[in-house]
């Protein structure tokens, strides 16, 4: 199942008229019953009955299908309408930033990883035990600026298996996805996670840094990565 993820959009009466709103703070069913909640006095009529996909969670669709449909039945699913009878039933592919994870943000539970999707401190932190790293995203999307994707595999609650491509803006999951489709750049990555470990850990969490121009990534590298320990991530 390749999940897409999708910004949350509300419907609200303002003036007369049903409109379509987005305010950058509100990313969860929770966030939005809270608001609607905390402001009585606003006509709101409830999440849009269809999801908006922005070009970051679609723009590697077509090469995904591409490498999986002759060897899997796909299906496609918004990550707002994910279930955990899904998690259950099938090996799950995310695609998306992380202000859209929605319930797959519970994933990222009792991780050593920190993330902010502040508009004006956009950041991921992984908090290892005697030190920390941070890494900040800078410049305009527009522009000239930097994107980090995290890309994690773990175990499913089922005998399945997640992989996670969350990133701020288009540059990170396009450069990320690009890499690890690459059967050269794998080959780095098992070099890299055997040098460490001594063995291709079965799961683990890779963040790599992409240097962009207008969402459009120039190029990509790993700048930390890191073998899970499925008996430490309390996930399930």
């Amino acid at each position: 199942m390749i999940v897409l993820g999708n910004d949350l959009f509300y419907l609200e009466i303002q003036d007369g008229e049903e409109t379509i709103v987005r305010k950058h703070y509100i990313n969860t069913v929770e966030e939005f019953e809270e608001y609607k909640k905390a402001h009585p006095e606003k006509e709101i009529i409830g999440i849009t009955p269809y999801p908006f996909f922005p070009k970051i969670d679609i723009s590697t669709v077509p090469i995904l299908i591409k490498l999986l449909n002759a060897k899997y039945k796909l299906s496609l699913k918004a990550s707002y309408e994910l279930k955990t009878k899904d998690l259950l039933e099938n090996d799950i592919i995310f695609l998306g930033s992380f202000r859209s994870l929605h319930f797959l943000r519970y994933l990222l539970r009792d991780s050593l990883i920190e993330y902010s999707e502040n508009p004006d401190d956009m950041y991921v932190k992984f908090n290892e035990p005697d030190t920390s790293f941070i890494f900040r995203q800078t410049g305009e999307p527009g522009e000239k600026h930097i994107d980090y994707c995290l890309f994690r595999k773990l175990p499913g609650p089922n005998k399945n298996t997640i992989y996670m491509f969350v990133s701020f803006f288009e540059a990170g999951i396009s450069a990320a996805t690009q890499y690890t489709f690459d059967e050269e750049n794998i080959e780095k990555i098992n070099e890299l996670m055997e040098k460490r470990y001594g063995e291709m850990p079965e799961y683990f969490e890779i963040l790599f840094k992409s240097n962009a121009y207008s969402r459009t990534p120039l190029n990509s590298e790993i700048i930390y990565f890191r073998k899970l320990e499925p008996e430490k991530l309390h996930i399930w």
